[in-house]
């Protein structure tokens, strides 16, 4: 008769693989909280970007970018056909209007960049505090 062992797995080789799953849990963490910033600011850009074309556009029927034309968040999501509604993670302003100029401003609601914005104006400069070329670094 040939007696068999029973197969089982050791307490050392279940630590083990505890071990080596908080190991790479440890670096994909950061990096999918990187990611996931890195889309936050790419979604505030582009609505940037819908927001100074729909400015343009309101330029041209109204020949005046000026806070007396009307020209709204709410009222260039109408004319532009989109929303650019705030939410948790960044809020729509025009800080800056005049007859031929404007500025737009997102400014980041919550997390560890609360409070830093990103601006971009009717010649597409881009500015503001928040770090657009590599987002979610901090």
């Amino acid at each position: 008769m040939i007696l068999r062992r029973k197969q089982a797995f050791t307490l050392v080789e279940l630590m083990m693989v505890c071990v080596i799953i908080g190991i790479l849990v440890t670096f994909a963490i950061p990096n999918y909280m990187r990611s996931v910033e890195r889309s936050r600011c790419a979604l505030a850009m582009q609505n940037l970007k819908t927001m100074r074309s729909a400015a343009l556009g309101w330029y041209n029927v109204h020949e005046s970018f000026a806070a007396g034309s009307g020209m709204t968040i709410a009222a260039l999501g109408t004319f532009a056909g989109a929303t650019f509604a705030d939410d948790q993670n960044w809020a729509y302003t025009i800080p800056a209007q005049a007859i031929n100029t404007f500025t737009f401003r997102a400014t980041r609601q919550e997390g560890p960049h609360s409070g830093l914005t990103i601006t971009i104006n009717q010649d597409e400069s881009w500015g503001g505090s928040y770090p657009i070329d590599d987002p979610g670094v901090w």
